[in-house]
């Protein structure tokens, strides 16, 4: 997989270097050509998704909390883009815009650096030693059936107490519909979160601040992540639909403070809010998503939840760019208020089909004696 990087890593330096030129072409530039250029640049991007999850795969002292570790997984790919706009602020404060693609291209000639005269540094790689191969393959297999045991495991101790797990029905119907939901409802959250960062991008260029933009996203996804950390580390000890409904409606309420303020202040203020409540949301949606599909491999509980937190970010970003141009930046942020209640009326629709399972069905408890 270390030469799979390596040469995803080689064909990404020339498209970054082509999007730069173009970049740099002011309005001679199609808007076409500059949009199959920004495709190809993220499509050529090595996959380090896929490198720690091999990575992980390995370690069998994880497979006993499957569900978790995978939430912790996705978190760990979204404190990502917080190290990233670190990364590239004092590029652009001292480069300009396209500072951050020649940052991109710098990382890819580190990666390949690395594949070729430090590939044991890489996590995941594998020995060319032939005497420890049959070993390492042992146990890679082993933590493989260990990981698919512990998550059936797990997803049958989750029906035994329903009231403070995600629920599981026999004939699988409602099951089916909660899934959807939940898959829903990651995508609007993605698209919270791409609607935001496309408001934020024009409310720095309107102030002629583009420096500014890693630094408001460093905040934004760093508040995300530091307030996720605490939800994660309660891991099963979570309520899905009332947790759902309370997030939301922090959510909704978070999301109405972006355009109220005409200000950088004012915004970034309001920004730390609907950071920390969007982190609450990705963390429950995160674990909710992974406890429901127990019983399924990780690699399709992390492509689902990827994908659609993708699908999410994608749209968002899209209608927040066609809403807020520059001058009129706060129009953006309604995308973020719409998608968050949305998300709540998800939420809603969630505890009606899980309450329908379960809660009208249940009975008094015994009397003592």
């Amino acid at each position: 997989i270390r030469w799979l990087l390596g040469m995803y890593a080689v064909v990404n330096i020339p498209a970054l270097v082509y999007l730069s030129h173009l970049s740099g072409g002011g309005g001679s530039v199609g808007t076409t050509e500059y949009a199959l250029m920004c495709l190809a640049v993220g499509v050529t991007i090595p996959p380090w998704s896929v490198l720690s999850q091999r990575h992980r795969a390995h370690n069998t002292e994880f497979a006993g909390n499957g569900p978790v570790v995978m939430a912790w997984s996705n978190m760990l790919n979204l404190s990502m883009y917080p190290l990233a706009a670190l990364l590239t602020l004092p590029a652009m404060y001292y480069g300009g815009g396209r500072a951050g693609l020649w940052v991109t291209a710098a990382l890819d000639v580190l990666l390949i650096a690395a594949v070729l005269f430090t590939p044991s540094l890489l996590p995941g790689s594998w020995p060319r030693a032939a005497a420890t191969a049959a070993p390492i393959s042992s146990r890679f297999s082993l933590s493989s059936s260990i990981s698919k045991r512990s998550r059936a495991v797990i997803a049958s101790a989750l029906l035994q107490h329903p009231e403070t797990q995600l629920p599981h029905t026999g004939r699988g119907v409602h099951v089916n519909v909660l899934k959807l939901l939940l898959v829903l409802g990651t995508a609007m959250l993605g698209a919270c979160l791409g609607s935001a960062a496309t408001g934020l991008l024009g409310m720095v260029m309107s102030y002629d601040s583009l420096y500014l933009y890693p630094a408001v996203i460093a905040v934004g996804t760093g508040v995300i992540v530091v307030v996720a950390v605490p939800i994660l580390l309660g891991g099963f000890r979570i309520v899905p639909w009332q947790g759902w409904l309370v997030s939301g409606v922090t959510l909704v309420f978070a999301a109405m403070l972006l355009p109220a303020s005409s200000t950088i202040e004012g915004t970034i203020g309001a920004l730390v809010l609907f950071g920390a409540a969007l982190g609450a949301s990705l963390a429950g949606q995160s674990l909710s998503l992974s406890m429901l599909m127990g019983r399924s491999p990780d690699s399709q509980v992390s492509f689902i939840a990827r994908s659609m937190s993708a699908v999410g970010i994608t749209m968002g970003s899209m209608w927040g760019g066609f809403l807020g141009d520059s001058p009129y930046y706060r129009n953006a942020f309604m995308v973020p208020i719409i998608a968050a209640c949305l998300y709540l009326v998800l939420g809603h629709v969630f505890g009606y089909v899980w309450r329908l399972d379960y809660e009208e069905h249940l009975e008094p408890l015994p009397e003592a004696d």
